[in-house]
């Protein structure tokens, strides 16, 4: 434990001293042995309470600066390794139309093949590289495999893209040579997610239109966690909604979860914008999802993700 921080005030009345503990502390609760990293980790706890203004602050390895910058720099060496040896790949997770019960769409989701042949799934790199350009390198092999793929098959297929990416790195016109190349208007969808703060709307909105001016579509992604719902899709070309699986995967147990998904169908509905539910993992949450009234569902129910699983034209 380390305890720091304290001040000591002297009381107006000269007959007795009050003395008041004003203290920040850091601990330690690993199984670690050493006493001297043990020290260690109670001090970084102690900077991260006093940085975030706790009174206390347990040690987890998330706190430890030199570890998050030697785990961030080893992923983004793993990247750049991946690129150059075509080791980046694309799984492709199924949308079932929930009127049809049929198969229509896919959304695109990134891998990386370590050199042993492990999967690496997005959330192991994705969150330290997207902020680099090395991301928008991804990126654009991510939307060429995509429409490449989409070339020889009839079903929509989504990516993901960021928002802010569309403006300073020219990603909508990336795109539609791709489109156009392939031949594959109609049967894209941009995935914006609904977690970020898009600065500029009048610039995005001009990238956006231009892509649906050749008939590629838009979709809000991750829908009901960020502060900007209702903005998006007030100011944005949205064809699609995702509901957020935060809100689906327990809406058979959760009564908050299913009022709220209920609300976004009916607003959806009224703006003509159809929703995708996503996170289906079970018959019971596909039956509530239906019962709703939501167009489309994406989960394990309906199918895990796979390389190249739909059908030829």
């Amino acid at each position: 434990m380390v305890i720091k921080d304290m001040e000591n005030w002297k009381s107006e009345k000269d007959e007795w001293n009050e003395v008041i503990l004003d203290a920040v502390i850091g601990i330690s609760n690993t199984n670690e042995t050493s006493i001297q990293i043990k020290l260690k980790e109670a001090d970084t706890a102690w900077m991260y309470a006093k940085e975030h203004r706790l009174s206390y602050k347990f040690y987890d390895e998330s706190m430890d600066q030199e570890k998050t910058h030697k785990n961030n720099f080893l992923w983004i060496k793993k990247v750049r390794k991946a690129l150059e040896e075509e080791r980046v790949f694309v799984q492709f997770q199924a949308i079932q139309n929930n009127q049809t019960q049929k198969i229509e769409k896919y959304e695109a989701l990134v891998r990386i093949h370590e050199t042993d042949g492990t999967i690496v799934p997005p959330g192991m790199f994705l969150p330290t590289i997207t902020e680099s350009k090395l991301y928008v390198d991804l990126t654009y092999r991510i939307i060429e495999k995509v429409c490449f793929l989409l070339n020889d098959f009839s079903q929509e297929c989504s990516i993901n893209i960021n928002a802010e990416h569309l403006i300073d790195f020219n990603l909508s016109e990336v795109i539609l040579k791709h489109v156009n190349k392939y031949k594959i208007r109609n049967r894209l969808v941009v995935e914006i997610l609904e977690s970020e703060k898009i600065e500029n709307y009048g610039i995005v909105l001009e990238k956006l239109n231009l892509l649906k001016s050749q008939g590629v579509k838009i979709a809000i992604d991750d829908f009901g966690t960020g502060y900007s719902n209702f903005e998006h899709i007030i100011k944005l070309p949205i064809d699609y909604i995702k509901i957020d699986g935060s809100l689906i995967k327990n809406i058979h147990k959760d009564k908050v979860s299913k009022t709220l998904v209920k609300n976004i169908v009916n607003i959806c509905n009224t703006l003509k914008i159809k929703t995708i539910a996503e996170f289906v993992h079970c018959k019971e949450v596909q039956d509530i999802v239906l019962f709703l009234g939501v167009d489309y569902s994406q989960g394990y129910y309906i199918g895990k993700p796979t390389e190249t699983p739909w059908k030829a034209k």
